[in-house]
């Protein structure tokens, strides 16, 4: 019955409709469907059902607000006006190592680190290809340089096929990223 529903709203078409890969809210779903007063609770009571029966994909936040309240990361916030006169990074102030250190020790706190940047990336480059469109037309070549996986970079070649991407990062990260046409990969840390 949920698929049925799913039909006859036209919830595949209205997913689809944003382009392949692109994320899309409940509510933008809810303002697509042709209905003055949908109701967004038992839409998205339908949304995670079809989400646990595998049918779409539910997105969360969930990993990056995990990650921001661990104790270690909280430390940092009261190193800011350390910051601000000495420079520096408030979590190795307040921790005594890097945030990366601490997140490829800590294997679950790396995944919610890893997952919570992939997931802030999708949310924004969905906004800036959607509103930059013509910004990206002058441009040959873009770079990913640390932080997170390269996938913003996939995803502006991806949408813009005669962009080069380079996806320059550590060889673990690498090994993740996303693949496109033509892409050059390189490791940042010197031998």
């Amino acid at each position: 019955m949920a698929l049925k529903c799913a039909v006859e709203l036209g919830i595949a078409d209205i997913i689809n409709s944003e382009g392949q890969g692109q994320l899309i809210t409940l509510s933008q779903i809810a303002a697509k469907i042709a209905s003055p007063t949908t109701n967004l609770d038992h839409l998205s009571r339908l949304m995670r059902f079809l989400a646990r029966k595998k049918v779409c994909k539910a997105t969360t936040d969930a990993k990056t607000v995990l990650m921001a309240n661990q104790p270690h990361h909280i430390a940092s916030w009261h190193c800011i006006s350390k910051c601000i006169m000495e420079g520096g990074s408030g979590f190795e102030k307040a921790n005594g190592f890097s945030l990366y250190d601490f997140s490829s020790e800590i294997s679950e706190l790396g995944n919610y680190f890893k997952e919570g940047m992939a997931c802030t990336s999708r949310i924004v480059m969905k906004a800036i290809l959607s509103n930059y469109k013509d910004g990206f037309e002058g441009v040959g070549l873009i770079a990913h340089v640390g932080g997170s996986i390269g996938a913003a970079v996939a995803e502006i070649v991806n949408a813009h096929p005669h962009i080069r991407g380079i996806n320059f990062d550590l060889p673990d990260v690498v090994a993740r990223a996303p693949r496109y046409p033509d892409d050059t990969i390189g490791n940042w840390i010197p031998s």
